[in-house]
């Protein structure tokens, strides 16, 4: 990427921060992992929770485990372990909070590929998170409630037709298709949108024609959000 003036970064962001009349953030598994949570490595925790299923199955992540071939008993307890690991030890997150600091005084919408639900544990609205991916309790793709959330996506991003949207990316993968491709499409149709990316400098990616109204956050993003708490 180059040398760049992480300052000078920091600062455009908080700009168009204010700038914004309403945000859309995307996030993926790079948020998981900002607040501690490596669902694909063979993690102490992993081994705390679920060490069982991992000497049984030879599974070494939540993922891998989650489409092992369990028997229905043992599908079950996974699921219950989950549920205790990702829900009910689960004390919220600094990351989530200093995000959500930021959206104080501006509409906000959550895309996110995650099934964590830590969104709404750490008190974005319901109403206003959209779960592409469903998640691991029990919503699932093209039900009901997973139609009604991405029709409410839609009609946010129709309340704010013409007005500046600020689209906030954090750890989504250079080659998602899923959240960040069709996002990136979205802003690229819309003159009045900006973006700006979080993630490793080697995960950064941003189409060409938005080049010019994107900014590339490079480092951990727990500390990028620490910063921009401090700044806005």
């Amino acid at each position: 990427m180059g040398d760049i003036d992480i300052n000078a970064v920091y600062n455009a962001v908080i700009k168009r921060l204010h700038w914004a009349d309403a945000i859309l953030i995307s996030a993926g598994p790079g948020m998981a992992s900002a607040e501690g949570y490596k669902m694909m490595a063979d993690t102490d925790d992993y081994k705390k929770y679920f060490g069982e299923f991992r000497e049984k199955y030879q599974v070494t992540g939540i993922y891998q485990a989650l489409f092992a071939p369990m028997t229905t008993d043992d599908k079950a307890r996974f699921r219950e372990q989950l549920r205790k690991y990702l829900v009910d030890d689960y004390e919220g997150s600094e990351v989530y909070r200093n995000l959500k600091k930021l959206m104080t005084f501006k509409p906000y919408f959550v895309v996110t590929s995650n099934e964590d639900r830590h969104f709404q544990m750490n008190g974005f609205e319901e109403e206003s998170i959209y779960e592409i991916e469903g998640n691991f309790f029990g919503l699932e793709k093209e039900s009901t409630e997973w139609l009604a959330q991405k029709q409410r996506f839609r009609d946010f991003l129709q309340a704010h037709e013409g007005k500046n949207i600020l689209q906030l990316e954090f750890g989504i993968k250079a080659s998602n298709k899923t959240v960040k491709a069709p996002l990136m499409l979205i802003v690229s149709k819309n003159p009045n949108m900006r973006y700006v990316t979080f993630n490793t400098a080697k995960e950064i990616s941003i189409r060409i024609d938005i080049m010019d109204r994107s900014l590339a956050v490079p480092g951990r993003i727990a500390d990028a959000l620490k910063i921009l708490d401090v700044l806005y």
